[in-house]
């Protein structure tokens, strides 16, 4: 707009100047007068003013200047008073918004609350006459829709979250008890009155945000509700989830709570579970664990948790596709610290079917290629509990849930007349997977067991569901949860371990029968310890440098040098005292003896009498086993070997871990160099742990 002003032309440059004279005059007269009346002369000679008509170039320059600086302070004006007009309507316009909407919250709840008053008392009056009102589903799509305003309520439009405080948690109970339960129990006639709901869009969203006031309920400090108020929750998501006859709404609920979304009811488990409530919103394991325990966690988020986890179990077992979900659960409930004391392990655990062992096997088919190649721990990795936060690995809190479940519970803890083999087949074949893979300072005898473990950045995000990190950050060193590795280490107690042993050996006719039995496997097997016992260390030694390297260990190693000399020749027997009548007998009939070396390795132990003198006597004729309290076992299934062999790998990956050098080859005694890996798998303790060899000697003696 200033081109034209800029360029001029001779009229406009000439009026400009005819202005600049007539300005620069009256500037000059008025200077005059002053002086005039300052003057005390009474006449005075004017002098005529010869004016000069300045150059044409300076006076064009200074005011095109001028113009142009007028023209944008005018524009910066109207700018200025553009935007306070605006400010000043955006503002009156929320304190519009907010008084009004301020008003008409309290109008609401004021006549909601009168309304719920009322069926009260019409409920009362009408149980006096031993009648039974069940409201219409017209009222109780008015009413829960009032309340869902109240919940969801914000004073500056729509709130995506309820806001549940003490006031709405009583009237969403109140609406659940007078207006919608009793129209879902089977013994009512009355037309359901969540059918008419889904049928619309408009409906379909007022029972999702229903579901999620009732969800969040779960997650709030036991300080914003009652016992009597969380039950009533329960009971409804139990008759709209679980009822005798299933409707469409039942098969919409189940979709929509077993779907990945935030309506997952494992999610939410996992939600309620994970956080220690007591004190700080931001604590995963209580401050006072070490100390009070068990009793650390309220008897209040007990119940709330076992409520809740009981309705999980029975909506999966209502579903047919229940064995992805039992997966589901182990990686995402079985993974939370301390679940075996934020739930009773009588609610976790169940003497006549426990379903942690389903969960367990369901979990190992789904993943049956990962386990194999020792990804586990990739598997239940979980990234909504910073590592730094709470010092205990998901693989960690599996193993330490695991132990204290497969403590509790009588079938595969050992416990005389509840012992199933197959179960506890299972439950030690996935224990050894987790051992071997599990931190190396769980058996450490250090008072702080350090860890170097994957430090992610957890995801900041308000949803259920969990995003994994694009890459993974660097090592970080913490110091692991006395308290989860206390619950690990219940493993190596001496009671439980003579138990467990006891009960693989006990006295049947089965374990009778198979080890009585030999065939060539086990005749060559036994002739091999035979030379392997008269053989010398130093010739072992050689033989076993001889081996091919690409083998395994297992495949290739002969065992070590002192174990050689006295375990080899304990097994093989003293050549000089053996008859070749027996032995031709023995190998003929194919019959073999037991030998009860606890009696042998107490006396070898303690230095008394010769190996000879404790060979003959206790060398027996046929299998049998002492009568004694320990070795009395009554079995719920028949005897399975399996159990046998799933309990010694267990423990031989203990030993195999922790029993000293880690990583070094037995004939050059040279580290080999690798990278760490972020499972922990293979890695072993360079020295001895005490645990290892308190574990030998239970084992031994």
């Amino acid at each position: 707009m200033f081109a034209e002003e800029l360029s001029g032309n001779a009229s406009k440059k000439r009026a400009a100047a005819a202005r600049a004279r007539r300005k620069q005059l009256k500037e000059e007269q008025a200077r005059k007068a002053k002086q005039k009346q300052q003057s005390s002369s009474t006449t005075t000679v004017a002098t005529p003013v010869v004016t000069t008509a300045p150059s044409t170039t300076t006076t064009t320059a200074s005011s095109n200047n001028d113009t142009v600086k007028e023209a944008l302070e005018q524009r910066k004006i109207r700018t200025q008073s553009k935007l306070r007009l605006s400010s000043i309507l955006t503002i009156q316009s929320l304190v519009r918004t907010t008084l009004s909407n301020s008003k008409l919250y309290l109008a609401e709840c004021t006549i909601l609350d009168k309304r719920l008053s009322d069926l009260s008392t019409l409920y009362g009056i009408l149980k006096q006459q031993e009648k039974e009102y069940v409201c219409p589903p017209s009222l109780v799509s008015a009413l829960t829709t009032q309340l869902l305003f109240i919940l969801y309520f914000s004073k500056r439009g729509k709130s995506k979250e309820p806001k549940l405080s003490r006031e709405n948690v009583q009237r969403l109970e109140k609406i659940l008890t007078l207006v919608i339960i009793p129209g879902l129990q089977p013994s009512s006639q009355h037309i359901h009155p969540l059918e008419t709901w889904i049928q619309s869009s408009h409906g379909t969203l007022r029972l999702q945000r229903l579901l999620q006031a009732c969800f969040e309920l779960y997650t709030l400090p036991h300080s914003y509700y009652a016992k009597n108020e969380i039950q009533t929750v329960t009971s409804f998501l139990h008759s709209v989830l679980l009822p005798l006859h299933s409707s469409e709404v039942t098969t919409f609920c189940k979709t929509l709570v077993l779907g990945q979304n935030e309506f997952n009811l494992i999610l939410l488990l996992r939600r309620v579970l994970v956080k220690y409530t007591g004190t700080s919103s931001d604590s995963y394991l209580p401050p006072n664990a070490e100390d009070l325990r068990e009793k650390s966690i309220s008897t209040k988020d007990k119940e709330r948790a076992t409520l809740l986890w009981n309705l999980v179990l029975s909506v999966i077992d209502s579903t047919p596709h229940k064995e992805v979900y039992y997966a589901q659960m182990v990686k995402d409930i079985f993974t939370i610290p301390l679940l075996t004391w934020k739930i009773p392990l009588t609610s976790l655990v169940s003497s006549s079917s426990p379903k942690f062992l389903s969960m367990i096997s369901s979990f190992a088919s789904q993943n049956a290629t990962l386990l194999e190649r020792g990804d586990i721990v990739q598997v239940v990795e979980q990234y909504d509990v910073p590592i730094t936060v709470c010092p205990a690995p998901p693989i960690l809190c599996l193993t330490a849930n695991v132990v204290q479940m497969g403590r509790f519970c009588g079938c595969v803890g050992g416990t005389a007349g509840e012992f199933d083999f197959s179960a506890a087949t299972i439950y030690f074949s996935f224990l050894s997977i987790l051992l071997d893979v599990i931190p190396l300072g769980t058996f450490s005898s250090r008072q702080n067991a350090v860890e170097w473990v994957p430090s992610h950045t957890t995801p900041s995000t308000n949803d259920s569901t969990q995003k994994q990190p694009t890459s993974s950050a660097h090592y970080a060193p913490i110091v692991l949860s006395p308290i989860i590795l206390d619950q690990c280490r219940i493993l190596l107690l001496d009671s439980y371990i003579r138990q467990l042993f006891s009960t693989a050996i006990m006295p049947s006719s089965d374990i009778n029968k198979i080890l009585i039995t030999k065939n060539e496997v086990d005749v060559k097997h036994e002739k091999d310890l035979q030379g392997v016992g008269g053989s010398s260390a130093s010739a072992l030694a050689a033989k076993e440098a001889m081996v091919d390297r690409s083998k395994s260990f297992w495949q290739r190693s002969a065992w070590a040098k002192q174990i050689s000399k006295k375990v080899s020749s304990l097994l093989s027997g003293d050549a000089s005292s053996k008859s070749s009548d027996t032995t031709a007998t023995t190998e003929k009939k194919g019959g073999g003896k037991l030998m009860n070396t606890s009696s042998i390795s107490r006396s070898l132990a303690h230095g008394k009498g010769g190996y000879n003198s404790i060979t003959t006597k206790t060398m027996l004729d046929k299998l049998s086993f002492a009568s004694s309290d320990n070795t009395k076992q009554s079995a719920v299934s028949s005897y399975n070997v399996q159990f046998l062999f799933a309990l010694c790998r267990s423990y031989s990956v203990i030993l195999a871990r922790w029993g000293g050098g880690g990583k070094e080859d037995i004939v050059n005694r040279v580290s080999p160099s690798s990278k760490r890996s972020s499972s922990g798998g293979g890695d072993a303790s360079s020295k001895p742990e005490p645990c290892v060899l308190s574990l030998l000697n239970v084992i031994c003696f």
